[in-house]
């Protein structure tokens, strides 16, 4: 494999090893001033070689008293305060006069020395006037545009670049030309854009940090630093803050295909944030002494100033325009019930982001306003914004690239702005604007290219290049999006306001309800105390009921089956017509014997006296005891009976051996020969579910419910066919609930039914399945 390719983005522009040969760089200790490193280019500029300098003390290069005045003001001062400074060096064969900054790097002392200009006191009067005057008509500036076109001219006629332009960055840091100053004959970039790649992330870090930056001659070979790493860290020198510091190569290569030789750049920051930059650029070697670069850097910090303040000036109409706009709509708002519906219906929902479609999704409700996509798209696109996005705010200006189930939409959403009304629900405000096709003017092919071996190049020829783009829209602005965000907080008021005052008709209503329920206590206390003596008198004759049909009803009933069981016995020369007769009254009389036995059971169970016996039960063995009991009948009706899979239950085993035979009986009663019935269970944390499954005739649905009841059956006449009392199944529920379960029924007419009961285990509770 070859060598990975050198990109722009990974080159180490702040470790290059060298500087412009135009000046001379010295690294120092901080405690003795002695000097570790030094640049080549001594050799040249002082006339004395860098072996001879490395490991002097400074004042071998300018002398005990300099060096002592120095050494006292770094004691007194922090190192950037003492820039600039003039230091005479004693060059061989003379000593000269030197401009001279310092600064830190790694803990050393790095001193840079360029040769100084003299100038005569009427040029230094002639350049204080012509800076004040550049500050006062910056300061005077109306507008933005102004501003930065200003700029460019002062500095153009303070350096005499053959052309100075101005370009600030975007959001993607593509730098656009917004205002050039050039001598005749210059090709304009005006207007043109440079693409990002053009200034790196590590290049344009350094800007940030080096407000000014210098290149003498493009075609110069770069002074190597001697030694070449730094002594006390053994890494190369960082040079980020150096003024001397050598460009990129394919910074170099960059200017030579521009045709330009020498080029200074001005940063415009603000807050910490690069928003520009000021580039100037030669077409011969050109050296700007110290004190013009100092009143050029100041005038782009002015500007970068200026700009922020100019901009807040323009925004401030369009500001009270949107404000004004917010203020209407939140009034109409707060004056209606339904917030949502307000919100949609308040005429002022566009101007609030200047959109030509919105949307207000507000739980399970949606509302279009304007040109937007469809419903079902727009509640799509807040799906996916629920789910990806935890700011309450986003904003875009290509939404295909950014969601992809947006990609079909652009003519009515190629911009997006979205505000979460709510984080707990799906409440949202969607502002959208269509894509705006147009024509993006770049300074060259922004495209890089590569040689054989793959080494990237920057582009050869910066003449107008033309690139249509779609899929996007208008930005949105930070006025725009601040509106959106202070109309969420208004909202926020208004839904507040509307559930108080929901709240506080709900409560004179209730007041109200209490008022009348109260005035018809007194009316209805009488009536209350009379009711409850009838309910104690009802229960009192209930009870006396039960105690009569428990022995006045029973006893006689049993003294008349054991005499009617005699004569059947045939001890006695009986016709058979009688013998019939006795055979229909002991029957008669067994039926009302079983009737009253139930009766009396489903009342214990129903006043809650009788005590369940709860144990850990195997329902296998249940239904193999239950099938015992009814194996006659099922083998006299010719049905079978199968097991399927059985848990464990908790719960009274006679209690449910009993609900367990009553339901198997029934559903052989109501069984075709040769079929089945099948008893199983299925368990989960909390509760057993009992199944019997049958394939007989099914229950009709206006049944289902009734057959739990007292003396319900299907059929008028299923009581004396099937001989049944019709209480089977209220007592089975009756078993059933006293365990705090549930019981039901599911079935098919000719298919079958499907008894169920559902019981909890130990300390749980079922709800009903």
């Amino acid at each position: 494999m070859g060598t990975e390719p050198l990109l722009c983005e990974d080159e180490k522009i702040h470790i290059p090893g060298a500087i412009q040969p135009h000046g001379v760089l010295l690294t120092m200790s901080r405690s003795e001033l002695l000097i570790l490193q030094v640049s080549e280019s001594a050799a040249t500029i002082f006339g004395i070689a860098s072996s001879e300098i490395i490991g002097k003390p400074l004042q071998f290069l300018i002398g005990e008293t300099a060096r002592t005045e120095l050494t006292t003001r770094l004691s007194l001062t922090g190192v950037a305060q003492l820039n600039p400074l003039r230091l005479v060096v004693n060059c061989r064969p003379t000593s000269k006069a030197f401009d001279a900054v310092i600064h830190v790097s790694e803990e050393l002392l790095v001193l840079e020395l360029e040769e100084a200009e003299s100038r005569k006191a009427e040029q230094s009067l002639d350049f204080f006037r012509t800076s004040n005057d550049a500050v006062s008509q910056l300061l005077a500036c109306d507008s933005k545009q102004k501003l930065l076109e200003t700029s460019v001219q002062f500095v153009q006629s303070f350096t005499g670049f053959d052309r100075v332009l101005l370009y600030l960055f975007d959001k993607q840091w593509n730098g656009t030309v917004e205002a050039e100053c050039k001598a005749d004959g210059v090709e304009s970039y005006l207007h043109l854009q440079f693409p990002a790649s053009d200034i790196p992330a590590q290049a344009r870090e350094l800007y940030k940090r080096n407000y000014l930056r210098l290149l003498v001659d493009v075609n110069a070979q770069p002074a190597a630093i001697l030694p070449a790493n730094n002594p006390s860290t053994g890494a190369p020198l960082d040079l980020s803050l150096s003024i001397l510091r050598s460009m990129s190569p394919i910074h170099i290569e960059y200017l030579k295909n521009m045709k330009v030789a020498a080029s200074m750049s001005l940063s415009l920051v603000n807050n910490d944030s690069l928003r520009g930059l000021i580039a100037c650029h030669h077409f011969t070697p050109r050296h700007v002494d110290y004190r013009t670069r100092q009143a050029c850097e100041f005038i782009a910090r002015l500007v970068s100033l200026q700009i922020d303040t100019l901009e807040e000036r323009e925004n401030y109409q369009t500001i009270v325009e949107l404000n004004h706009n917010r203020k209407d709509l939140l009034l109409h708002v707060f004056a209606q019930e339904d917030v949502p519906a307000a919100i949609a219906s308040s005429g002022k929902l566009l101007e609030i982001a200047r959109a030509e479609g919105a949307a207000v999704i507000w739980n399970d409700a949606t509302y279009l306003v304007g040109e937007t996509p469809s419903k079902d798209d727009v509640n799509l696109l807040a799906l996916g914004l629920s789910q990806n996005m935890s700011d309450i705010v986003f904003a875009t200006d290509s939404l295909a690239k950014i969601i992809p189930a947006a990609k079909g939409m652009e003519g009515l959403a190629s911009g997006l702005l979205a505000v979460r009304i709510s984080t707990t629900a799906s409440r949202w405000l969607l502002w959208f604007r269509p894509q705006q096709e147009k024509e993006i003017h770049w300074a060259g092919n922004p495209e890089k290219s590569a040689d054989a071996e793959a080494h990237l190049h920057p582009r050869k020829s910066f003449e107008l290049w033309k690139e249509k783009v779609s899929g996007m829209s208008q930005p949105w602005s930070s006025p725009e999006i601040s509106n959106a965000l202070e109309l969420r907080n208004g909202l926020l008021d208004a839904a507040l306001s509307a559930a108080a005052k929901k709240r506080a008709v709900e409560l004179q209503q209730q007041v109200e309800e209490l008022d009348a329920l109260n005035s018809q206590l007194t009316e209805l206390s009488q009536e209350l105390l009379v009711a409850r003596d009838g309910a104690l008198d009802a229960s009192l004759r209930k009870s006396e009921m039960v105690s009569m049909v428990s022995h006045d009803l029973r006893a006689p009933l049993t003294s008349i089956k054991g005499s009617l069981a005699l004569l059947d016995d045939q001890l006695y020369n009986i016709e058979p017509e009688v013998a019939e007769l006795i055979g229909i009254a002991y029957n008669s009389a067994n039926y009302m014997s079983s009737l009253i036995e139930n009766l009396l059971q489903l009342e214990s169970l129903e006043s809650g006296t009788v005590e369940l016996k709860k144990t850990d039960l195997q329902l296998e063995e249940l239904v193999d005891a239950a099938f015992q009991l009814v194996r006659i009948s099922a083998e006299k009706a010719n049905v079978s009976l199968i097991v399927g899979d059985c848990g464990s239950l908790w719960a009274d085993r006679e209690r449910i051996l009993q609900v367990l035979v009553n339901l198997i009986s029934n559903a052989i009663k109501f069984s075709q020969a040769d079929s089945t019935i099948t008893v199983s269970s299925e368990s989960n944390l909390d509760c057993t579910l009992i199944k019997v499954v049958d394939q007989g005739r099914g229950i009709p649905i206006e049944f289902r419910k009734s057959i739990f009841q007292r003396f319900k059956q299907v059929e008028s006449d299923d009581r004396i066919e099937k001989k049944g009392a019709g209480l089977g199944l209220a007592i089975c529920k009756a078993i059933v609930e006293a365990h705090g379960g549930t019981i039901g029924v599911d079935s098919e007419l000719n298919v079958g039914s499907t008894f169920w009961f559902e019981l909890p285990l130990a300390s749980k509770n079922c709800g009903t399945a």
